[in-house]
């Protein structure tokens, strides 16, 4: 039998973040912890697992729930899969006690202190795997959540004449022995044997080694009433004019060799009418995500670009004094929307975007360092809109960058 296991660090937690020892005592997960796992959670996702386990602490738990949202399997609690016991040195500043952690690279006998000894641990982790595998079929894909020091101990328990071999994956660049909190360390169990030949891999460093092409296209709504009046239009909304729709069939048109795999639209109604007609004639699925919403303008929405000067505000994408978005916002949200993208895509997709002009600009910025100002300038010199209603984008995202094939074109074709 064969099952392969995918074992995760719980994220950073408050202990961990003030320097403190933390074995079967817990504390939360920070923001960052947080942030970590939704990292690790967004990489992993396109593996089917099997089964969870995680350790009975809460954050290993926490970590573990994260991870299973896109997933049908639910974490199973098992204390046999808790950190080491380190006695009364739980709780204690990491600093404090180096000369006890200097002892060996993977200290391993608390027992002085009230903690655990080697022969506990072993038995426990024993234990735990035993029942594992006996719920487990050929070629099973396992999921565990759990810590750093039961990481560096567990694998010379379960493959104990390779104890070398397995710290030296574990050395990180400084040459200390460490797992960084929601690394995945990968590992196989294979006919009563467990095989361990990955280092723990932070969810950067597993895009990096399963790399992946996807083609996108981004495109404009067609124009809509207030487009028509010339009024700011970012969260607000209006209805396409004949006009618009016109403008999407011609769209439409230009994109109809073009096979796509899904399609994400901004929730806004201008949006999702742009991709009924697009769409209207393709069976895929379709995305509706707010993240792809237009740039929010605050209290200056409605307001006619004619009699008003926003343009200082508009260049910069900074709409705080109006209680809009500045560009931080949108950029936050923006690199959220293309992680979940990229990470739910397989190699060679090919996505339509359905979005917004100012969402747009500021793409350009994040991803392809293209000021909007540029932009601009580059468009008057052709005397060419540079976002036109229903204009066509098209970008590619390979090996964790992204590349502009060409800015908004209102004809892909001559």
């Amino acid at each position: 039998m064969k099952v392969n296991f995918y074992f995760v660090r719980h994220g950073e937690t408050l202990f961990n973040k003030l320097g403190l020892m933390q074995g079967q005592g817990d504390s939360p997960l920070t923001d960052d912890g947080i942030k970590q796992l939704e990292e690790t959670a967004s990489v992993l996702r396109k593996v089917h697992f099997h089964h969870i386990y995680c350790s009975s602490s809460e954050r290993a738990w926490d970590s573990a729930n994260i991870i299973a949202k896109y997933h049908t399997a639910e974490p199973v609690l098992m204390k046999e899969l808790k950190e080491f016991d380190f006695g009364k040195f739980d709780g204690e500043k990491i600093k404090d006690i180096q000369y006890r952690l200097k002892a060996t690279e993977v200290y391993n006998d608390w027992s002085d202190v009230g903690g655990e000894d080697w022969l506990s641990f072993q038995t426990r982790v024993k234990k735990g795997f035993k029942k594992i595998l006996a719920e487990c079929e050929d070629e099973e894909n396992v999921l565990i959540v759990s810590h750093g020091a039961f990481l560096l101990h567990m694998v010379e328990v379960l493959d104990p004449f390779n104890t070398n071999h397995h710290r030296d994956l574990l050395r990180q660049e400084d040459g200390a022995i460490a797992v960084p909190n929601g690394s995945v360390t990968p590992f196989v169990y294979e006919d009563g044997k467990y095989f361990f030949d990955s280092k723990p891999l932070t969810a950067s460093k597993l895009r990096e080694i399963n790399p992946k092409t996807i083609q996108f296209y981004f495109i404009r709504h067609g124009e809509t009433k207030f487009n028509e009046k010339k009024l700011i239009q970012g969260w607000c909304d209006s209805d396409l004019t004949p006009r618009g729709e016109a403008q999407v069939r011609a769209a439409k048109k230009e994109l109809s060799n073009i096979t796509f795999t899904r399609a994400y639209v901004s929730t806004t109604e201008r949006t999702r009418e742009t991709a009924d007609i697009l769409l209207e004639d393709r069976e895929i699925p379709v995305v509706y995500d707010k993240r792809l919403k237009e740039v929010y303008y605050g209290e200056a929405e409605g307001a006619s670009v004619e009699k008003n000067d926003y343009k200082k505000e508009y260049i910069t994408t900074n709409w705080a004094q109006f209680k809009g978005e500045t560009l931080k916002d949108v950029q936050e949200r923006m690199q959220l929307l293309f992680r979940d993208i990229v990470d739910s895509a397989d190699d060679g997709d090919c996505i339509l975007l359905v979005s917004h002009g100012d969402f747009f600009f500021v793409l350009c910025e994040t991803y392809f360092g293209l000021t909007k100002e540029n932009i601009f300038k580059d468009a008057e010199k052709k005397n060419t809109n540079p976002v036109p209603n229903a204009g066509i984008a098209s970008f590619e995202y390979q090996n964790g960058k992204f590349m502009v094939h060409h800015l908004m074109l209102e004809k892909l074709t001559k």
